[in-house]
């Protein structure tokens, strides 16, 4: 094999393998989104933006904010608190527009509200823990 073919072929293995890592280190990075890792802070501070503002009438209290990866696209579960004596068609009407406003927010693939009117009480758990 001459010279200059030996050159061409080294230069080829080296874009190849230049390739080979870059779509690597993305391709790990989408698994690791699809594994479900946490939101960064700054998209948590966003979601708790909207909620905080939606209907600071009624919101008490915000009980948890998270975030998850779905895809490329995140699952988002809140916990807010709304006054006791509240009927149950204006406590679902209120978490169900929160719901819709927060799947307006760009990269938010589906959203959970979960109502509440009291943090302070101890409450059963209401997810399998085992």
């Amino acid at each position: 094999m001459p010279g200059s073919c030996k050159q061409i072929v080294s230069v080829v293995y080296f874009h190849l393998s230049v390739f080979e890592h870059f779509f690597y280190f993305s391709l790990a990075g989408q698994v690791r989104r699809l594994t479900g890792i946490s939101a960064e802070p700054y998209f948590l501070q966003r979601i708790t933006h909207v909620v905080y503002n939606y209907r600071p009438d009624v919101v008490h209290k915000i009980g948890m904010v998270q975030a998850v990866h779905h895809g490329t696209n995140f699952f988002v579960e809140v916990h807010i608190a709304l006054p006791g004596p509240m009927p149950l068609s204006e406590a679902h009407d209120i978490g169900a527009q929160l719901q819709h406003e927060l799947e307006t927010v760009r990269d938010i693939e589906r959203a959970f509200v979960h109502l509440d009117f009291d943090f302070t009480r101890v409450s059963p758990c209401e997810h399998k823990t085992k």
